[in-house]
């Protein structure tokens, strides 16, 4: 069995998916080699929504930074044919564009499906929730109510995540 036909194999392909919708996006990547590299041809529209081309004109995509990084992900089901893996992650942008140039984050979390197509994972489909958003340490320990000790844990790492109420 190849060693990318494993769950570390399809989360990798799951982030590597993630990474590539967001590239294209920006403009940094060519949506067509995209969906050549990671759609399965029976993709739902979700799915393939995530690669497509970007319609802003070019010169202001260059006025804009969008940068995407995964920070944690679960394989929350796996064969050696399929897998599902949930990947939460925070997506930043910048712009040159507004009259008060600013960013963005934004934090959620995508379920991407996945099939080995006999070489490697291809996607199938993607679904999209906004969350959860970390809190900052500092935030949580001046008016946090609770056990302490398990909130100086948290704050020692730098940040904790809240999870869906």
């Amino acid at each position: 069995m190849s060693q990318r036909r494993t769950p570390a194999g399809a989360a990798s392909a799951a982030q590597n998916f993630q990474i590539a919708g967001f590239r294209v996006a920006a403009g940094t990547l060519d949506s067509r080699h995209a969906v050549a590299a990671l759609l399965d041809p029976g993709a739902t529209p979700t799915a393939a929504a995530v690669l497509a081309a970007p319609t802003q004109p070019q010169d202001q995509l260059a006025r804009q930074r969008l940068t995407y990084a995964p920070l944690s992900t679960v394989v929350e089901a796996f064969d050696p044919d399929r897998a599902q893996v949930s990947v939460w992650g925070v997506a930043a942008q910048s712009s040159r564009m507004a009259p008060q140039p600013g960013g963005t984050e934004d934090w959620g979390r995508s379920t991407i499906t996945l099939r080995w197509d006999g070489a490697q994972w291809r996607v199938t489909d993607q679904r999209f929730e906004s969350g959860p958003w970390p809190v900052r340490s500092e935030d949580r320990l001046t008016d946090a109510d609770g056990d302490f000790a398990f909130r100086f844990r948290e704050s020692v790492q730098g940040w904790a995540y809240v999870p869906d109420a």
